[in-house]
């Protein structure tokens, strides 16, 4: 009798039975959500980037850009960023270079223009992380538009709104990176928070800092900021690691020391992310000294040791090049100040630091402390949350690992505000919340947690009381609080659409465009150096004091400089203030007579200027170059 046999598997039917039965195991589901999340947030920046995405607008955020593109190709840690600040350090650091060659005078080079300026702003970890990036993604884009007489080449569309430049591609790269990062923090956050309190909280903790307007914004804005909140809550969870070893285990010192080298490395690394991170150790060794009391000696001194060892390489070098140990940095808390109000320090060729007294820094201290209290404090998770999350510091919990972590968290919080606003400059001024002076922020995830927690109780003890369906009005509540938190989030996607661009003062197309006039190894001087160098590519010092003294000291001693280019940061200056009050021979005076009389005033050696640039922008160079 013939036995009945079953068709023939088609080609593929196997393999798709393999996996819909992987999806029905633990591991398949847990993959399967996982790749869901994953490409619901990549659609979410998508999105994000379609309808808010801005071209980057902080000098500190070109700066870095501009030195890992360096980095990249070889050349070190060599700025075309030049600080006039940073001229007076190197030059004071080697006296020796100043000193004429009798022999050789094209290698006289004091302040190192020529062979490559060594960086003395940036700590080095974010610019190698870009560095590595830019392996992949290159940190330059020739924008067609900077080239109008070649009309053959046009940008992607991509690029463009209404067929004009809108994007620079090296800064979204940038961006794609800073989102990466971003998806890092959420991950973080809800680890730390199913950690501490339960997997609902971790959830809930996670949704609110993907609605956190602030870090999306930070996100695009080419800051250091989102590697920085991740050391934070790499630190953090270090920190809760720490106290349940410390908590369970009976004679674990050895583990416990373990645990303090990690700290301090950590911390380190933070450290080289952003100098001010530096303060933490404070905090940190308070709250590693409370939780282990019999070891305290041993455990600090660990802690400090490994940080100082993850440090002192970079501080030696920036102290051999500049004389102090994070150099310009050095003096951050002096930007800004009374006695060096704006940018004024740092366009300084010789400062007098003997104006500095004690006093100036608690009138900096209390003058900063009512804005940063105001906005970054109040705006702390770029929500309504931080309503939720001041009550739940200061609520009692049963866990040790939650009040303990609690009390670490109320130490932080004034420290950093006391940090932020001693090294609060101008660049605070000019970019509010979006800058690299901004501590506060590193709190979002914290908050977000706290703030939860207290809204998952509270709401857990209504459910209990109503006669409902608790499931059903669990998501209702869970769901109403995220949109609500979410509202200044949801806002970035209503119209109008902003423009990528950030103008003024930043217009790529023409920074390029004025910088491909200058030759690579030509030195110009412009009111936005760190554009014209991550832009332009080409090597360029702030603006200094004074168009007489100062410059001719730059342009004869230091190295010729071959153009300068202003543009509406200078141009668009307050008549009265700016302009008519600042006296002769100063840059506004200047300026005024090239507007008004359309003549650039004979002490000043830079006498071309090409048509069609005036009111809003002007160039000077010592030929016309633009006619080669």
């Amino acid at each position: 009798m013939n036995t009945p046999t079953s068709p023939p598997k088609r080609p593929g039917e196997f393999w798709i039975q393999e996996m819909l039965f992987l999806f029905t195991t633990e591991r398949g589901s847990k993959f399967l959500r996982v790749l869901l999340v994953t490409l619901g947030f990549a659609f979410l920046a998508f999105i994000y980037n379609q309808r808010a995405y801005k071209n980057m607008a902080t000098p500190d955020a070109m700066d870095s850009a501009q030195l890992a593109r360096n980095i990249a190709s070889g050349k070190g840690f060599t700025t075309h960023f030049i600080r006039p600040l940073g001229i007076y350090l190197y030059t004071n650091t080697h006296p020796e270079r100043l000193a004429p060659s009798s022999t050789n005078q094209s290698a006289y080079d004091p302040a190192a223009l020529k062979s490559g300026h060594p960086d003395m702003a940036n700590p080095p970890l974010y610019p190698l992380l870009l560095a590595g990036w830019m392996k992949i993604f290159p940190g330059y884009y020739p924008i067609p538009e900077a080239n109008p007489d070649d009309t053959s080449k046009k940008m992607p569309w991509f690029w463009t709104r209404g067929g004009s430049f809108a994007i620079y591609p090296p800064d979204f790269a940038i961006t794609v990176l800073n989102q990466i990062l971003l998806g890092i923090v959420i991950l973080l956050s809800y680890k730390l928070a199913a950690r501490l309190f339960d997997p609902s909280v971790g959830t809930l903790t996670a949704l609110l800092v993907t609605g956190s307007e602030v870090l999306w914004r930070f996100s695009t804005s080419g800051l250091s900021t989102m590697l920085l909140i991740i050391i934070f809550l790499g630190l953090a969870h270090l920190l809760v690691s720490f106290e349940r070893v410390c908590r369970e285990s009976i004679n674990q010192e050895r583990q416990m020391l373990l645990y303090a080298i990690g700290l301090g490395i950590i911390l380190g690394l933070g450290t080289l992310t952003r100098y001010s991170f530096g303060w933490l150790l404070l905090p940190v060794a308070i709250y590693v000294g409370a939780i282990a009391p019999r070891i305290k000696p041993q455990i600090i001194s660990l802690l400090v040791v490994s940080f100082l060892v993850t440090i002192c390489p970079w501080v030696i070098r920036t102290w051999s090049i500049s004389g102090v140990p994070f150099g310009v940095a050095t003096y951050q808390v002096l930007f800004n100040s009374p006695i060096f109000p704006g940018y004024s320090l740092e366009r300084s060729l010789s400062p007098d630091l003997s104006l500095v007294n004690p006093p100036l820094f608690w009138r900096k201290l209390f003058q900063n402390m009512r804005t940063v209290t105001n906005t970054e404090f109040l705006n702390l998770a770029g929500s309504w949350v931080s309503a939720f999350w001041i009550v739940a510091l200061f609520l009692r919990y049963r866990s040790s690992a939650i009040s303990k972590f609690r009390f670490f968290v109320i130490g932080t919080v004034p420290l950093l505000l006391i940090v932020q606003c001693l090294i609060r400059s101008q660049q605070s001024e000019d970019f509010p919340v979006i800058n690299s002076e901004n501590l506060i922020v590193l709190l979002t995830p914290i908050v977000a947690m706290f703030g939860a927690a207290l809204f998952n109780d509270l709401a857990e003890r209504i459910i209990m009381e109503t006669p409902w369906d608790t499931t059903t009005l669990r998501r209702i509540f869970k769901g109403a609080f995220i949109v609500v938190m979410c509202i200044p989030f949801l806002n970035s996607f209503a119209p109008p659409r902003p423009h990528p661009t950030v103008y003024p003062p930043y217009y790529p197309p023409l920074i390029q465009r004025v910088s491909n006039w200058m030759k690579p190894e030509e030195l110009m001087m412009s009111d936005i150096p760190w554009a014209v160098a991550w832009y332009g590519h080409r090597q360029a010092i702030w603006l200094t004091p004074d168009p007489t003294e100062s410059f001719l000291f730059v342009n004869d001693y230091i190295k010729p400089i071959r153009g300068l280019f202003l543009t509406p940061k200078t141009m668009d200056g307050r008549f009265l203030s700016d302009w008519l009050r600042a006296g002769d021979r100063t840059w506004s005076a200047m300026v005024l007579e090239a507007v008004v009389m359309k003549r650039v005033p004979a002490y000043f050696p830079l006498r071309h200027a090409p048509e069609g640039l005036l009111p809003e922008h002007l160039f000077l160079s010592d030929w016309p170059r633009w006619q080669k």
